[in-house]
């Protein structure tokens, strides 16, 4: 057991270290300097949307960006109900907008990045600008991302929020926001530190001739899932330039979170599926935080059929808690974020077990896009 306590220490230090990097890169905002308008492509793939594509054809129209500088591609995905029909009649509201049908997939080709990957193709923006169907733009959100782009910024990742307001307003709902908002704090502090580990498919943007020179999805466009940070890991390691994270809130885009607790362990076992993909470095992070979190698990059940064990428990989770709360009060202020917080603690048992199986069951079960 003392070996084990020993393993335990060393992950929970390794594991704290993580987050004081993390931190420190929160504080490397990005000072947006960019003033020259860049021609812009927004790309919507959307796959039976009919119940959310009007939520983000309504934010889009009304962007403060000139008409003149930016493009709307959507992508018809496979649709089976009135997605298309619904697009086709929005077209008009914009000065430059197209739609794409996609009929059917290749074999060992995610869906997804096979729809984007169309509209990127015939996109003639020099910036790349992609969201999903279910999401609220703010009107400044074009203006906002452009602004990120100095000459040796490769690509700007943003914030996508869920929503907490009706029907998304349950305890439920709030537990996921607050782990969306981790996610987000996770995105923007590690690149700040240099090593962006995540990021979200909702608000994500690059330079085109960026993309094409670095292979585009390259060998993971086989990966369902990915089509974000799998991206930001290629441009991180092939592309010669800075990946910055905008945490402006102009550049918000709200999103819809899973209705029920069924499709929330589809979405995360969809998102899971891509980990083994990661590069080295990549993985060597993840690896530590896992095991840093099965030990816990582990000293959680040592400690229910023996009490001696519940002074290490107690100081570990603290030690965990404490830097977790910090690094995410830091991100509260710099996201102006809602009071999430609140939930941390009765979340706190239902999240070691969801880091710990989700990506285990991953590996078993597949999903679909």
């Amino acid at each position: 057991m003392t070996v084990f306590l020993f393993i335990t220490f060393v992950f929970t230090i390794c594991y704290v270290y993580l987050i004081i990097l993390a931190y420190l890169g929160l504080s490397k905002e990005i000072i947006k300097t960019n003033k020259k308008n860049l021609f812009v492509s927004v790309i919507i793939p959307a796959h039976n949307s009919e119940n959310t594509i009007g939520s983000v054809i309504n934010t889009l129209k009304n962007q403060t960006y000139p008409d003149d500088l930016w493009e709307v591609i959507f992508i018809d995905d496979r649709s089976e109900d009135n997605t298309k029909k619904l697009i086709q009649k929005s077209l008009k509201n914009f000065k430059n907008s197209s739609l794409i049908s996609v009929q059917k997939v290749g074999k060992g080709v995610s869906p997804k990045k096979n729809a984007l990957l169309q509209g990127i193709n015939k996109a003639k923006g020099e910036i790349i600008l992609t969201t999903d169907s279910d999401t609220i733009l703010p009107e400044n959100w074009i203006q906002s991302m452009v602004r990120c782009y100095d000459n040796d910024v490769c690509m700007v990742l943003g914030y996508a929020p869920y929503r907490t307001d009706a029907p998304f307003d349950t305890f439920f709902h709030k537990i996921l926001a607050l782990e969306y908002f981790a996610m987000g704090a996770v995105s923007a502090g590690s690149c700040g530190a240099g090593l962006p580990l995540t990021s979200f498919g909702a608000n994500l943007s690059f330079r085109k001739d960026d993309f094409l020179k670095i292979g585009g999805y390259g060998e993971t466009i086989k990966i369902l899932s990915g089509d974000d940070d799998l991206l930001v890991h290629r441009f991180n390691k092939l592309c010669n330039k800075k990946i910055v994270f905008n945490t402006s809130g102009q550049s918000h885009v709200k999103t819809d979170p899973p209705l029920d607790f069924k499709s929330f362990l589809r979405q995360r076992i969809r998102f899971s599926s891509k980990h083994f993909a990661y590069p080295f470095n990549a993985k060597v992070i993840m690896s530590a935080i896992y095991m840093f979190h099965i030990n816990l698990l582990l000293l959680f059940v040592l400690t229910l059929f023996n009490l001696k064990f519940l002074p290490f428990l107690l100081l570990i989770s603290g030690l965990k808690s404490i830097a977790e709360l910090i690094f995410l009060h830091r991100s509260k202020k710099l996201f102006s974020e809602r009071n999430l917080l609140k939930y941390y603690f009765p979340a706190f048992i239902p999240h070691l077990f969801y880091v710990i199986f989700i990506p285990v069951i991953a590996q078993i079960v597949s999903e679909k896009w």
